[in-house]
């Protein structure tokens, strides 16, 4: 039964022509794919502008990190650090795990995340510059069991910052960044 009025022939050539279209499309993606990432060889400086007209910077980005992860032997000087670059410490509330429990201290770097995790813990954390007052807490709970702080343009750390769990059995903080 045929409740829109269309006749069998139209049916038919619909179906064949999003048939061809789903060809074509299968047809012509890989090579439209493949020229879009294709890489291109430069030989000789290139000299690259901002929007503004002005010179970028280009410089070598060293290992970042606890475990010291490669950096980029050529990398644009933009500041955003989305992800982080590398792992630099953790606080464990419960000292029958194999992470250090207790305190880590983060100096010199350049914070883009803080990750909590855990269903009885409290961590604080303090601020060298400010002598040793608390700057943060984060209180982890059966309620409230993951939380973090996420920074893409990064917190740059010119003092230390101490992370320690003050009370609790069970929860881990962890710190990302360059």
């Amino acid at each position: 039964m045929d409740l829109f009025g269309i006749s069998p022939r139209e049916k038919r050539s619909t179906f064949v022509r999003v048939l061809v279209a789903v060809m074509l499309a299968a047809l012509l993606a890989p090579p439209i794919a493949h020229a879009a990432v294709q890489a291109v060889k430069v030989r000789g400086a290139v000299k690259v502008k901002d929007t503004g007209g002005g010179r970028i910077d280009a410089a070598a980005v060293g290992p970042m990190g606890l475990f010291e992860a490669p950096g980029s032997s050529g990398a644009l000087a933009v500041r955003n650090y989305a992800g982080g670059g590398g792992f630099l410490g953790a606080v464990d509330c419960d000292s029958a795990t194999t992470i250090p429990a207790g305190t880590a201290t983060v100096n010199n770097s350049i914070v883009t995340a803080i990750i909590v995790t855990g269903t009885d813990a409290e961590f604080t954390v303090t601020a060298a510059a400010l002598g040793g007052a608390e700057v943060l807490k984060f209180t982890m709970n059966a309620q409230n069991t993951t939380s973090g702080f996420a920074s893409p343009s990064g917190l740059t750390l010119t003092a230390a910052l101490t992370f320690t769990c003050s009370a609790g059995t069970d929860g881990n903080l962890v710190v990302l960044g360059q």
